[in-house]
């Protein structure tokens, strides 16, 4: 092994060593910002690991942000030791830059410092007055690292709801693989809460007998990627939503309750709703109601959509787009001031008129063998699936710059042509789907050529050599 391997692997050891040694994360209320104070070691080896945990030694630009990381970080638990931050001269003596290689604008000196005695070229905070002081590069403090981007559970924060708790409106939230029993409540931010591989690896249980998770606030908010059930004894509505906010592949079953309850005008989009009581329920809070149910497969519930409006109140509107409905009690429900508009969509259930097809959407395999529909059923579509370029993407609703492209519930890209398919779809193309798998086309390999003698995809002497050495051995 050589010097380089070696030296990698003992700081990647180290890194691993010192965030189980961390105090924090520390989030800035304003910036968030997320601090953390580690172990002594040397100024090199403090950057190095705070670049393996994704960030930098603090970077401090106003009094304001240094008296904060001071009294909340650098003092926390009573610590009175000094501590590195991302301030050096080591390019340029007397030239001081932070690790992100900005320029300092800010300075806060202890009086008489700095004063370079023995090679000094890294700084250090006092946790006591705040003040800066040069040390040598090579000798060993505590640490304080900064981390941008997006908060990752359980790495950083062991719950979702602690990472929700300390995000600040425009993040984002990266759940890692695994089962989190959690009642969750947005607190009204707008943040993007994300699997990070996807609903097949990463479940959120939800206790609550009456609201599972609660999206609802400001607009924007993104929830993207979960399988959502309830947990011992099930809760009323497994996510609630809306006011512009976006609901982005996902699996979700509740079979004593409501899916999704969509308050306002949220968009559901690229996600399969089975064996519940009700798949959604649109209502108004007080205000108008414009969702929109998107490439979304909603089978086996007792009602597919149902739209709860008032005689004297604002009008509640559901529009269901290049969607799948198949195995539904009573599919559609609309009372007094309330709508269902259909477009692009397969209807299993019964014919609904306009641009809609009813036909059997053509399921590798939903319902299984028990014939109930479950989210372990296989809702991808066959080859020959009549619900493959049918969709009209023109009315698909974009999402907020905070989402990923456009992918479907298995993360494969919209609007793949299916050459072999008769396209019946509309807007530009090419059309997706309908439902929330995509097919996925692999175009037949092509045929092997018989003159090709050595197999290596070229008609050349090599193959005419190959052919005669082949008729002189008499094969």
């Amino acid at each position: 092994m050589n010097r380089l391997t070696i030296t990698t692997t003992v700081l990647a050891a180290l890194a691993g060593s010192a965030h189980a040694q961390n105090i924090g994360p520390f989030t800035h209320p304003e910036t968030g910002v997320r601090y953390y104070r580690s172990v002594s070691a040397s100024r090199p080896a403090a950057a190095h690991i705070a670049r393996l945990m994704g960030g930098t030694l603090a970077t401090i630009h106003n009094a304001q942000t240094n008296e904060w990381i001071r009294a909340n970080v650098a003092a926390a638990g009573g610590n009175t030791l000094p501590c590195l931050i991302g301030l050096n001269d080591i390019q340029a003596e007397g030239s001081y830059v932070w690790d992100n290689e900005e320029k300092s604008t800010y300075l806060n000196w202890t009086q008489g410092e700095p004063n370079n005695q023995g090679d000094e070229d890294a700084v250090v905070m006092s946790p006591v007055s705040g003040r800066w002081n040069d040390v040598p590069v090579s000798s060993s403090f505590q640490y304080i690292y900064e981390v941008t981007g997006p908060i990752r559970v359980p790495i950083e924060f062991t719950t979702i709801q602690a990472a929700i708790n300390a995000a600040v409106d425009g993040q984002t939230i990266i759940v890692g693989n695994g089962t989190f029993t959690e009642n969750l409540h947005f607190m009204g931010k707008r943040i993007t809460l994300r699997s990070a591989n996807g609903p097949a690896l990463t479940t959120i249980r939800v206790p609550a007998v009456v609201m599972g998770i609660d999206m609802y606030g400001q607009s924007g908010a993104t929830l993207e990627g979960f399988t959502i059930v309830p947990a011992a004894g099930g809760t009323s509505n497994a996510v609630v939503f809306g006011n512009g906010q976006v609901i982005h592949r996902c699996r979700i079953r509740n079979p004593d309750g409501t899916g999704v309850l969509m308050l306002g005008s949220g968009t559901l989009s690229d996600t399969l709703i089975a064996g519940s009581q009700f798949a959604v329920v649109a209502g108004s809070p007080g205000g108008r109601v414009d969702g929109a149910v998107q490439n979304c497969t909603l089978a086996g519930n007792v009602r597919a959509i149902a739209a709860i409006g008032g005689a004297n109140g604002p009008p509640v509107t559901v529009r269901l787009i290049n969607s799948i409905t198949a195995g539904n009690i009573g599919p559609f429900g609309a009372d007094s001031g309330a709508n269902i508009f259909f477009n692009s969509n397969v209807i299993a259930e019964g014919p609904v008129g306009g641009p809609n097809l009813h036909a059997d959407p053509g399921f590798v395999n939903a319902p299984g063998p028990d014939g109930l529909y479950d989210l372990t059923d296989d809702y991808r579509l066959r080859p020959d699936s009549l619900s493959i370029d049918v969709g009209h993407n023109g009315l698909r609703r974009p999402f907020p710059a905070t989402a990923v492209q456009i992918l479907d519930l298995a993360g494969s890209p919209r609007f793949i042509d299916h050459p072999g398919v008769t396209d019946t779809g509309a807007g530009p193309g090419p059309f997706c789907d309908a439902g929330a798998y995509e097919f996925v086309y692999t175009p037949p390999a092509p045929p092997a050529c018989p003159a090709d003698f050595n197999g290596d995809g070229f008609l050349d002497f090599f193959d005419l050599d190959a052919y005669v050495e082949a008729f002189d051995a008499g094969c």
